[in-house]
């Protein structure tokens, strides 16, 4: 039986980090028309704190004029430093698992944002760990039947667990 070279899987143990995050959003369908709520979670792992490349699972509740839904789907987020910011961004799909109103079975979703870290722990191969925690902040846009925005404020924590 072929086992990994020690060294390969301690690369993998230290470059694989995780990720998680609640936002609260107003959504709208266009200026003006159609307001609501959002709610949304993500969980996932990868590459963290300071360069970020993350492949997570997300869960969301909307209530808005248009219809209320709740929602599954995954995403892929990345992140750069940008001074004491880090840059944002997000592509995913999620689908309604119940819904009242009329919308896509797959709904494609972007987001541009924004995190403030609050808390950081650790440097880049502390054997202790490495860690940030703090608020998000973004404009997201889902392009369902009718096409509609969010934007968003939230908690974020990206974590390498120490060994």
């Amino acid at each position: 039986m072929n086992r990994p070279a020690p060294s390969l899987t301690l690369s993998c143990l230290l470059i694989t980090g995780c990720a998680a995050g609640a936002d609260l959003g107003v959504l709208q369908q266009g200026l003006g028309q159609g307001g609501g709520g959002s709610l949304t979670a993500h969980l996932g792992m990868g590459v963290v704190p300071e360069r970020i490349l993350v492949v997570e699972l997300d869960a969301r509740a909307d209530v808005a004029a248009s219809g209320d839904r709740i929602a599954v789907g995954a995403s892929v987020l990345g992140g750069l430093p940008l001074g004491p910011v880090t840059t944002l961004a997000r592509a995913g799909v999620w689908h309604a698992v119940a819904s009242n109103t009329d919308e896509r079975g797959a709904v494609p979703t972007f987001e541009l944002a924004g995190f403030v870290p609050l808390r950081k722990h650790g440097t880049r191969g502390d054997m202790r760990g490495q860690g940030a925690a703090g608020i998000v902040f973004g404009v997201r846009e889902d392009l369902d039947a009718v096409a509609y925005t969010t934007v968003f404020v939230g908690v974020r924590m990206f974590l390498v667990p120490g060994y």
